[in-house]
């Protein structure tokens, strides 16, 4: 070798071994940082308490429409077939899992700040409005528009902002803990489930529509804002910035269906939200129905009580959707332990058989109060999964945890705008069996949909470890 080639060859060796040198020094050196952003820190803590907030805004008052619908059939829309006020509560689930893509994949952009300040103005004009169309709730003095346009539309927007938001925040600030974190977010939605419909139910029975509808906005106003003010996005996650806005690829990640795994997740997704809540829509109207408790509690919007002596139907609501919270908040731990695919199957089939068992077949009030218990601790685990699924699926790309979390959602609005809807009009034809089999026959699907994902990504695992 020449002269020269042999300098080369040595300035060659010493710059790879400074290199190496400064990759061995760089591992060393930001080891501890690394170790310590791992650990949650007080903004991590606000950040869940904003997302538990978020979803008590956002699930948890969408399930408050089973304490709405009853006064909406026999006070304020008297007239109004059942097909269309289903459509008031279906509306709102369909527009937060229809921008869930989008909301999903700006979030991976950085745009937290944004879509929470978006989020809490859409509800707060939503709710405002709402208390102005229908004077003060008086028979037959609902205007169904405005009633779609505020509570279902412009509410429906805002909740939107913040489905996505609260659990893909959580993992984000939690990456040791994503389950438990996205668990206890999720379980604002049974906090909200629980106390929205009693605070509207005891307002409407003693100050009238107006003033319990504006109650409600200032509790979930003052909450949503409060919740954008906690809701930082972690520092430590660098953003996966859109490069071009005006395309498709940068919200869709057409790649994500190339996953068998991940197209039967999202195929029992959307079976999910075709069944599950015309369940809370119509237990207190299937509980009177049954005469297993008094439906109404005031007359005509007065303010005059009826029923004293019975069991308010409304409670089945509260019930519901508070037994929602041990689901919620312990589905994804369990998972955490035993795996996302795993626990969704189980907790699937579980809230199937509850339809199955209770809906038809219960006969007194306490085999109505089993069902709420049942199915509001298994179906609560069952929404509250997805995003720890979807994470179990990514295994190390966790950097797409929003947009492809939000893209099964968004591939679930048409059904989540259809299932209510049809089963409205199931209803009027067929009676008030109708929800708990639909309900429990779309669970059931949804199991046996994610008992294939389940199969695929065990095969995937054998092919690593290969």
């Amino acid at each position: 070798m020449t002269p020269i080639g042999k300098s080369l060859s040595r300035r060659d060796d010493s710059s790879e071994e400074s290199i190496k040198d400064e990759r061995d020094s760089e591992v060393i050196v930001n080891s501890e940082p690394v170790q310590s952003r791992l650990r949650p820190g007080w903004r991590a803590y606000a950040a869940a308490l904003g997302g538990h907030l978020m979803m008590a805004n956002c699930w948890g008052l969408i399930t408050t429409y089973g304490a709405f619908l009853p006064y909406y059939q026999d006070h304020l829309l008297p007239e109004t077939d059942d097909f269309l006020l289903s459509l008031i509560g279906s509306t709102q689930s369909f527009l937060v899992l229809l921008f869930s893509g989008i909301v999903g994949r700006l979030l991976d952009a950085g745009f937290h700040r944004s879509i929470a300040i978006t989020g809490s103005s859409f509800l707060t004009i939503g709710l405002l409005t709402l208390s102005w169309t229908s004077g003060n709730g008086g028979q037959g003095e609902g205007n169904y528009g405005l009633i779609w346009l505020t509570s279902a539309f412009l509410a429906g927007l805002g909740e939107a902002c913040f489905f996505v938001f609260s659990s893909q925040n959580a993992a984000a600030w939690f990456p040791l803990s994503k389950s438990p974190a996205v668990g206890f977010t999720s379980s604002g939605a049974a906090i909200g489930g629980l106390v929205y419909p009693i605070m509207f139910k005891y307002l409407i029975a003693r100050h009238g529509f107006q003033f319990a509808v504006w109650c409600l906005f200032a509790v979930v106003s003052g909450t949503s804002w409060l919740a954008t003010l906690l809701s930082g996005r972690n520092p430590d996650r660098p953003p996966r910035k859109v490069e071009k806005y005006l395309t498709l690829r940068p919200w869709w990640d057409t790649t994500a269906f190339a996953n068998p795994c991940y197209r039967w997740y999202t195929a029992a997704t959307c079976l999910v939200f075709l069944g599950f809540y015309s369940l809370p829509f119509y237990v207190g109207v299937w509980a009177e129905a049954k005469r297993l408790g008094c439906k109404e509690d005031v007359l005509g919007g007065t303010g005059v009580h009826l029923c004293r002596h019975k069991f308010q139907t409304f409670w089945f609501v509260s019930i519901m959707n508070g037994c929602s919270f041990p689901g919620r908040l312990g589905g994804p731990a369990i998972a955490h332990k035993f795996g996302a695919l795993n626990v969704y199957i189980v907790v699937a089939t579980l809230s199937s058989i509850s339809c199955f068992l209770f809906w038809p077949l219960a006969a007194n009030t306490a085999s109505a109060i089993a069902l709420c218990v049942m199915f509001g601790v298994f179906g609560g685990a069952v929404v509250a999964l997805p995003a720890a699924c979807v994470a179990e699926i990514l295994a190390e790309k966790q950097e797409r945890l929003g947009q492809w979390t939000g893209m099964s959602f968004t591939l679930s609005a048409p059904w989540s705008l259809a299932g209510p809807a049809v089963v409205g009009a199931l209803v009027s034809q067929f009676g008030i069996l109708v929800p708990g089999l639909w309900g429990g026959t779309s669970l059931l699907l949804a199991a046996l949909c994610m008992a294939v994902a389940r199969f695929y990504a065990h095969q995937d695992r054998q092919t690593e470890d290969d």
